[in-house]
């Protein structure tokens, strides 16, 4: 529930970033089959 509080519009759009950050990081690693899969998952 404070979780939950705490998952401000602004956060939501921090999140969004990150996740979209890791992809391209896992793209150029080669490693988008394995982390990329899994962060995907997370969300």
């Amino acid at each position: 529930m404070r979780k939950q509080k705490l998952e401000s519009p602004a956060l939501q759009n921090l999140k969004r970033l990150h996740t979209k950050i890791y992809k391209i990081i896992a793209r150029l690693t080669c490693q988008n089959d394995t982390k990329g899969t899994w962060l995907a998952n997370e969300n």
